[in-house]
């Protein structure tokens, strides 16, 4: 009986980890996106060559935080409507297609809408790499529990 609580604990916390640590992550890269933090003036300056910035070095810091963001909340939204469906093959189906369903009607939404946003295949395209990903890290772990 112990050992099933133990295996019911470990299965509960690969889930939470699953969904809490993605969204942590992206805070963190939110955070550093914003350009009056302190975090982000000292991750900056940490980038600056010879008191010059290097223009690819920015530009690529700049794209790993905002297509890092894309791929963090897809992978974390994923993890959490599979965690609904409780990792079953049909459940994974359904949070891909809901997750990027998602994504494509936001950027649609952003274009339309005049809100401050165009369409971004980049961004499309990083969702469905968060998507894979998470789904290939379900599929592995529950793999490993049969």
């Amino acid at each position: 009986m112990r050992a099933r609580a133990i295996a019911i604990r470990r299965y509960e916390f690969f889930w939470w980890s699953g969904i809490l640590i993605p969204i942590i992550l992206g805070a963190v890269l939110y955070c550093m996106m914003s350009s009056d933090s302190f975090f982000s003036s000292l991750v900056r300056r940490f980038f600056t060559m010879e008191g010059g910035k290097s223009e690819f070095v920015e530009k690529a810091f700049i794209a790993v935080c905002m297509y890092g963001r894309d791929f963090l909340w897809s992978y974390a939204l994923v993890f959490a409507i599979s965690y609904c469906f409780r990792g079953s093959f049909k459940g994974l189906k359904k949070a891909f297609l809901i997750v990027l369903g998602f994504e494509v009607i936001v950027e649609i939404l952003k274009t339309a809408l005049m809100i401050g946003g165009k369409f971004d295949i980049w961004s499309v395209v990083t969702v469905l790499i968060g998507n894979v990903a998470a789904i290939a890290v379900v599929l592995i772990h529950e793999r490993a529990l049969l």
